[in-house]
């Protein structure tokens, strides 16, 4: 009895559907370790955002201390030099009226001296005025950078999330079922 050539094809045809079945069904262990995978970059992924984030905050963290140190020290210099500058206008008055060529009580004498310890003073506002504005320039500035640092953490979630969405994409095509075997 001859074999209908197509029995043959029809036998090959099903044979071919078969091996796709089964062998599709061994396949999803390779689709299961790319989910894994995709998972395990895309928490790598957020931890090193997490660190950026939290050096980028640090380093603008010292720099708001450090900005308030120096503040400090520097109204504390500002602070004495205005203190000996006084001082030296009080000594420089008094050795006047010692050596004669001022008296106390003099007009003139007084209104000099209300003048010098004016412009002391102005002085001393304009030196403690610029050194709050640094300090505040040096505070905005970081506080900029950490701002700068919450949108660049935002932005790495963000192509994070979509690289695990298409991997997981990719691993979802490659997972076929038994009948999705048959067909392809």
């Amino acid at each position: 009895m001859p074999i209908n050539p197509v029995t043959i094809g029809v036998a090959l045809t099903a044979g071919k559907m078969l091996y796709g079945g089964i062998s599709s069904l061994f396949d999803n262990k390779g689709a299961d370790d790319m989910r894994d995978a995709a998972e395990g970059v895309y928490d790598a992924q957020v931890d090193i955002a997490n660190k950026t984030k939290g050096i980028s905050y640090d380093k603008a963290n010292l720099a708001i201390d450090r900005a308030g140190d120096v503040k400090t020290s520097a109204e504390l210099n500002v602070g004495f030099g205005t203190r000996a500058q006084l001082g030296g206008l009080i000594n420089t008055t008094k050795n006047k009226v010692v050596a004669g060529q001022d008296f106390a009580g003099n007009r003139s004498s007084e209104r000099r001296m209300e003048l010098s310890a004016g412009a002391i003073q102005d002085q001393y506002t304009s030196r403690i005025r610029s050194i709050s504005d640094t300090h505040d320039f040096g505070v905005k500035t970081a506080e900029l950078a950490k701002s700068s640092a919450d949108v660049a953490f935002q932005n790495d979630i963000a192509n994070a999330q979509k690289e695990l969405n298409y991997a997981l994409a990719e691993a979802d095509e490659a997972d076929k079922g038994f009948f999705e075997g048959i067909f392809s």
